[in-house]
Parts: C-alpha cells; sequence; structure tokens
C-alpha cells in the first residue's frame, strides 16, 4: 500500500541541467530530490514527477511534485529531512499528503513563469536575469504584449516541434504584464499551457522589437504564417523562472 504526497520546490537552476533525470552523471533537479528522498524512505528510487520539464538553467519557484512511497512518514519530517540532504541551490517548501488521483502535469490548469532583464549589470542579479548590453524600448516592448494574449496558434514561438509532434500550438495567454523596477524589467506571463522555448523567444522577439529590429507587423505575420525564423532569437534561461503552477481555473 502506498502513500502519496504533493509538494512545492524552489530551486536554482544554473548548476542543472533542467528539472527532468538524465542518465548517471548528469546533474538535475528532480535527480537531487530522487536522491533526497530515497535516503528518507530507505528505498533505491522515489519516483518523482514534476508539473513542468524545465530546461537547463531554468529557475523556479513553484514547482509542483508528486510521489509515492511504502512508508508513511508524516510529510514535515520529510520535508524537513530532504532539505538537510539536499543542497542549498533546491529547497523543498512545502509537502503534504496526496492521494493517487493527483497528477502535476495533468491535473494543472495553467502555469504563471516571469522572466527578467536588468540594466546596467548587477552582481547580485546576474545569475537570474538577462543582462542588457544597453538600453532598449520596454514601453514600445509593453504596448506589444496585447498581441500575444488569447487564444493564439504559437507555431512561430517553438523551437523543435518535431520534439513534442501530438502537442497543439494552440495555447491560450490569460494576462502578460510588464513590472519595473529601478534597473530591473520582469515579464509575468500566465497562460494554459506552453510550448518548447515558447516564452524565451516571445522575449527574444519582444526584445528586437524594443532595440528596432523588429516591427509589430511583423509580429502579427508571424502568427499568421508561423514563420519561426522572421521573429527575435531564443534568449538565454537565466531569466526564465517558473513561478507558479495552477490547479484551479481562475487564475
Amino acid at each position: 500500500m502506498f502513500t502519496y504526497y504533493r509538494g512545492k520546490v524552489a530551486y536554482d537552476g544554473t548548476d542543472y541541467k533542467g528539472w527532468q533525470l538524465q542518465r548517471k552523471g548528469i546533474p538535475t533537479v528532480q535527480g537531487m530530490v530522487e536522491t533526497a528522498f530515497s535516503g528518507i524512505f530507505d528505498t533505491e528510487r522515489i519516483k518523482v514527477q514534476g508539473a513542468s520539464r524545465t530546461d537547463s538553467g531554468v529557475h523556479a519557484r513553484g514547482q509542483v511534485i508528486h510521489f509515492r512511497a511504502h512508508k508513511d512518514i508524516p510529510p514535515l519530517n520529510v520535508l524537513r529531512g530532504a532539505n538537510t540532504s539536499l543542497p542549498r541551490d533546491i529547497r523543498i517548501l512545502e509537502l503534504d499528503y496526496s492521494d493517487k488521483s493527483f497528477h502535476p502535469i495533468f491535473s494543472a490548469c495553467g502555469k504563471h513563469y516571469s522572466y527578467t532583464f536588468i540594466y546596467p549589470d548587477d552582481p547580485l542579479r546576474n545569475r537570474y536575469a538577462y543582462r542588457l548590453p544597453s538600453p532598449v524600448d520596454f514601453l514600445r516592448m509593453e504596448k506589444a504584449l496585447p498581441l500575444f494574449t488569447g487564444e493564439k496558434d504559437f507555431s512561430a514561438f517553438r523551437n523543435m516541434a518535431s520534439r513534442d509532434p501530438e502537442k497543439s500550438p494552440v495555447c491560450i495567454i490569460r494576462s502578460f504584464s510588464l513590472e519595473k523596477a529601478q534597473g530591473v524589467y520582469t515579464f509575468h506571463i500566465k497562460g494554459n499551457r506552453f510550448l518548447y522555448n515558447m516564452i524565451r523567444i516571445i522575449m527574444g522577439t519582444l526584445l528586437y522589437l524594443g532595440l528596432g529590429k523588429l516591427r509589430e507587423e511583423e509580429i502579427i505575420r508571424a502568427f499568421e504564417t508561423g514563420d519561426r525564423h522572421s521573429i527575435g532569437k531564443t534568449l538565454a534561461p537565466d531569466g526564465l523562472i517558473l513561478e507558479e503552477v495552477y490547479y484551479r481555473d481562475d487564475y
């Protein structure tokens, strides 16, 4: 008989090859979390399912996890024990009992990601932001955000469509906003689902717009044609954070 657990994990993804477990010797967040839990439950492997397969270098504040174990250990004891053995760049924030019916991916209704730019350079933020070499027109970038909201075909805003051949390119972006602080510009995007590299391509497209390398008309045309080559580059993962995963459709 199994005991089921559900939790939330935060991590600095800089030194990891993404969330998803890979072959032995390659550092991943899932691998580190599974090792910590396996030691607590004294078993060969506790298989942990995450809500998002964040890529190499991407960070998270709200990665949701689910796993089962043959023992019933109080969640608080599991959380404390895991955090004792995990490296400082990974932390279990929450852990509670769950049930078999919950699935962190298929039960999810939406996700919230943020992407941050900084200018000028800031040594205390560099690991978590895209470092701009010169100022860009953030006002123009902000005015273009409505172009991405609503239900749209994002074929032009994904890399390697063959990676998910069965995945529809149609996504619903519920909100897209810009938060400004001194030298820090954070875009918040919430949607029902996201394609491979989609957010990093959207941010690259907005950056090209802010640099004067693209016009709004070209973004509109990219939605119509699905042409990946007519828009911005895929930006580095440093500035991308998985903020939250939603399990109610009222986010």
